[in-house]
């Protein structure tokens, strides 16, 4: 996985920007980013315990960016491109990323339980020290999807071809998925267990 390529020479705090004067290159904290209304882009920028206020991440890009301690709640990013990017210690409760195009793209420590990650095409992606209960990942095309020490229960991976997927470090007592489409799905024997009782098959 390709790092953020953000490197930061300024930093800004405790300020009102808008979103279309926002400098490569430049760290916010605790800052108000105001948009106004139109698709984001984003690049070579971090932000850290900044609020977002009208801005529209559907069919937004984002590029080489570093981003901690935000609150993306209930906040749609469907038909989005990001590409080398850090999410960390974040909050994307019933958020959607939907029909999007991810890549190098890191997930750390969040809170994304109820999250519609759904249709999306998916290459160096790591899910880690995150929540994901009850999170959708329908349909995906997927390359190099990891998910380490993550708690996925009841997570739907239904019509997702699940090989190559190793969910050996994942937590969870059910997941939906697709039986014809599990080949090459890797996990522990212990999930293996939880997966057959699902379909009334007991394992004694």
């Amino acid at each position: 996985m390709k790092k953020p390529g953000v490197m930061i020479h300024d930093v800004i705090v405790d300020q009102r920007v808008e979103l279309w004067n926002l400098e490569q290159g430049t760290q916010y904290e605790n800052c108000i980013v105001y948009g106004d209304g139109d698709p984001v882009r984003l690049n070579s920028v971090a932000f850290k315990k900044c609020t977002f206020v009208e801005v529209d991440f559907k069919r937004s890009e984002i590029l080489d960016c570093l981003i901690e301690n935000c609150d993306f709640s209930n906040i749609e990013f469907d038909d989005s491109y990001m590409y080398r990017v850090a999410f960390k210690n974040c909050k994307f409760l019933a958020s959607s990323l939907f029909k999007c195009v991810v890549k190098d793209v890191l997930f750390s420590n969040n809170l994304m339980n109820y999250l519609n990650f759904s249709d999306n095409k998916v290459n160096d992606v790591t899910f880690e020290n995150t929540q994901l209960v009850e999170s959708s990942f329908q349909n995906l095309e997927h390359k190099n999807l990891v998910f380490a020490d993550v708690k996925i229960d009841k997570a739907d991976f239904t019509e997702t071809k699940l090989s190559g997927l190793d969910l050996r470090k994942a937590d969870f007592t059910s997941i939906s998925y697709s039986p014809r489409l599990a080949q090459g799905l890797t996990i522990r024997m212990d999930q293996g267990i939880s997966l057959l009782a699902q379909f009334g098959i007991i394992v004694d």
